[in-house]
């Protein structure tokens, strides 16, 4: 995790500034490596647990990009429903999670009002961020945990996150807290310096978003030939030809087909009511 609560814009008035100020931060990051191994050495068991439930789903299950969806895209109910029960079923871990993110969102504002965070701001910032990896590491092992309970891969439960939430009720892919909880990591070095952490989650997330759907849409192109419909397999060809000219374009972005949409009708209101806005780039993150 990469927490931002740095401001460019501001530079310290002299080298020698720069000197104390560089050697007592240098001095917090020792004392906080050396705290956060203690910390978080009963915690990596947890950890370890979270990444092999991962990839014991995608064993079992299929990647993201092994995702079929059927001929004309639409989610049968009995799908819906399981991933409605799904994450109705994360409530308890989930109000924790987010409870901890918002404290920290908290924190962070309170500690960069007037600029550059001092050592005694980057020890509260700090001692936030530690308090909050247990809850989402709580989080992310129950939702695994639940996958594999309802037969769900993460594949199919990104599709209908995606276009349930995306597309059919309008959130955006750059919902989140106000400072870096998740990175892109080969996206660091094309940021642009200063720029809001929610416009680059929202870029970000669309890149990744569109990359894994172009794989999933040429699955469903293949169980679309089955129908020996032309119509239909032209234009998941052309949405797929969409989405590579343009990388932050999100897929049926200019209109989501009727079958897709129809698939919500029914289940709008729960649909909505289990959306979390403060959790969405830690869904979006497990998909990598």
């Amino acid at each position: 995790m990469q927490f931002k609560f740095d401001k460019p814009d501001q530079k310290p008035k002299s080298g020698l500034g720069c000197l104390y100020g560089c050697a007592a931060l240098l001095l917090v990051v020792m004392l906080f490596l050396t705290a956060g191994y203690f910390y978080f050495r009963d915690r990596l068991s947890g950890v370890t647990e979270v990444e092999n439930l991962s990839k014991q789903l995608d064993e079992k299950y299929g990647t993201v990009d092994d995702f079929y969806p059927a001929a004309d895209g639409g989610i049968p109910a009995e799908r819906i429903l399981v991933f409605l029960e799904l994450r109705d079923s994360l409530k308890s871990y989930e109000a924790k999670a987010s409870s901890a993110l918002q404290t920290m969102s908290h924190t962070v504002d309170d500690n960069t009002k007037e600029g550059d965070a001092g050592i005694s701001e980057i020890y509260s910032i700090v001692t936030s961020g530690l308090n909050l990896m247990p809850d989402l590491i709580d989080y992310i092992k129950a939702k695994y945990l639940l996958l594999d309970r309802f037969e769900m891969s993460k594949g199919e439960y990104f599709y209908i996150y995606t276009l349930a939430y995306y597309n059919y009720l309008g959130h955006k892919p750059g919902d989140g807290p106000d400072f870096r909880l998740v990175t892109d990591k080969h996206k660091d070095d094309e940021a642009v310096e200063g720029e809001d952490v929610i416009i680059r989650r929202e870029k970000e997330n669309r890149d990744i978003i569109n990359s894994k759907f172009r794989k999933i849409l040429k699955n469903q192109i293949i169980n679309a030939s089955k129908t020996q419909d032309k119509e239909l397999v032209l234009k998941v060809r052309e949405e797929i030809d969409r989405l590579l000219k343009n990388p932050f374009s999100m897929p049926w972005e200019n209109s989501l087909p009727v079958a897709i949409a129809g698939s919500f009708t029914n289940y709008r209101d729960r649909l909505e009511n289990q959306y979390n806005f403060e959790l969405n780039p830690v869904e979006i993150m497990l998909i990598e």
